[in-house]
């Protein structure tokens, strides 16, 4: 029986807990070149892991090593960055300044 691996599955553990902790609190790191640097790394580290998931590791069970790659948290992190820009830019504005305005006639 193979044992498993548990320097990548605390690899993994890492990974996603530090793109858990900086989703979570964002707001109080300085945006946008704090989160962007910090998921950057991140995301780099996940690179990795999934290359290791592709090698049969940390499980030595399939589906254990997809459930532990196979989390789209890039995906995830352009949501919440379109989120955050979204918020940021429109907190000013009302309903009414979102209405098209009618071209003036000549």
């Amino acid at each position: 029986m193979i044992a498993v691996e548990w320097q990548t599955v605390a690899v993994a553990a890492g990974v996603y807990g530090g793109w858990l902790a900086i989703v979570l609190s964002h707001e109080a790191i300085p945006w946008p070149v704090g989160v962007a640097l910090l998921l950057a790394v991140v995301i780099a580290r996940h690179g990795s892991l999934q290359h290791e998931v592709l090698h049969s590791h940390p499980f030595p069970k399939a589906w254990a090593n997809e459930v532990v790659g196979s989390i789209p948290i890039s995906l995830v992190c352009r949501s919440v960055s379109t989120d955050v820009h979204t918020s940021a830019t429109m907190s000013a504005r009302t309903p009414q300044t979102l209405q098209p305005t009618p071209k003036a006639s000549s």
